[in-house]
Formats: structure tokens, C-alpha cells, sequence
């Protein structure tokens, strides 16, 4: 893009030097992408009933490709594939730090609730929606579980 743009006046002025015109350009082109980016990303959301933590490429794309955003975005599916695993990766992210901060503010699961006390402990921690997060996730619920009875709940994150 930057070659097409040598031989045009706006690019050949010389009110500003070759290093603040790589500059422009270079802000211009991440500017362009960060958009291209944030509407892929909302299209990924508006198809929230579609994506969850565990599904696959294909199956998203199944329902997203007639939109413009996902033909817009690259120019081939690996790509799209690649920014889809990123999205999918931070949803999965949330969700444990969610966890987390669930498991922080309960009381109720600590080391000593490995014996009897567990599973009253488990049912108090289910009336709370932010216990469904991980729901696709269950054996990541489990090893949240595990690690935080292991540290006390004293790391800021899992």
C-alpha cells in the first residue's frame, strides 16, 4: 500500500519528513486494523449462541460466513481460524478468572471442606450464576477447584 502511495502528491509534500510520513502511515494501517479486528470480534458476540468455550472453528464459521465482517476480515481461513482460537482463548480466560474471583469471595471452600463439608460447600457455590461459567469446561472447574484449595485463595489470579 505504501508503494501506491509514493508517487501521489499528498505523499510526496515535504512539509513532512519520510520518518513522520512512516509514522502517519504506520498509525493509519494499525488504526485500520484494530477496526477490522473489534468487528470481527462483534460479530463473534452477536453470534454468543453459537461460540461457546468449547467450539470448534467450523462450526462458527458455519453460522458466521454470510456476514461481511468475516469476509472482510482475512484473506484466508487459517487467518480467520487464528483470530476465532485468540477470541475463544480470552473468553476462556474470563471465565476462569470469574471463577476465581468466585472462589475468593466464598469463604466456604477451604482445605478442611475436603471431607464432609465439601459437598455443602459445592451446593452453596452452585446458587451462584458465575459457578455455570465453566460449565462447558468442567474438568477446568474442578483443577480451579483443586488450586485454590491448594493456595488458600491467596494468588490474585488462577
Amino acid at each position: 500500500a505504501e508503494r501506491m502511495l509514493r508517487g501521489s502528491d499528498r505523499f510526496d509534500t515535504p512539509l513532512l519528513s519520510r520518518r513522520e510520513k512512516e509514522r502517519l502511515f504506520a498509525q493509519h494501517m494499525a488504526a485500520l486494523r484494530d477496526r477490522r479486528d473489534q468487528g470481527f470480534r462483534a460479530l463473534l458476540l452477536e453470534a454468543g449462541d453459537v461460540v461457546s468455550l468449547t467450539t470448534p472453528f467450523e462450526e462458527v464459521k458455519d453460522a458466521i460466513r454470510n456476514d461481511p465482517r468475516y469476509e472482510c476480515y482475512e484473506e484466508d481461513e487459517r487467518g480467520r481460524e487464528a483470530a476465532f482460537l485468540r477470541y475463544r482463548d480470552e473468553v476462556v480466560e474470563k471465565a476462569r478468572n470469574t471463577f476465581w474471583e468466585l472462589l475468593k469471595e466464598s469463604r466456604s471452600i477451604t482445605v478442611s471442606t475436603a471431607g464432609g463439608g465439601w459437598e455443602k460447600a459445592l451446593s452453596i457455590l452452585r446458587q451462584d450464576k458465575r459457578f455455570g461459567v465453566l460449565d462447558a469446561l468442567p474438568k477446568e472447574r474442578d483443577a480451579l477447584i483443586a488450586d485454590y484449595q491448594r493456595c488458600g485463595g491467596k494468588r490474585a489470579k488462577p
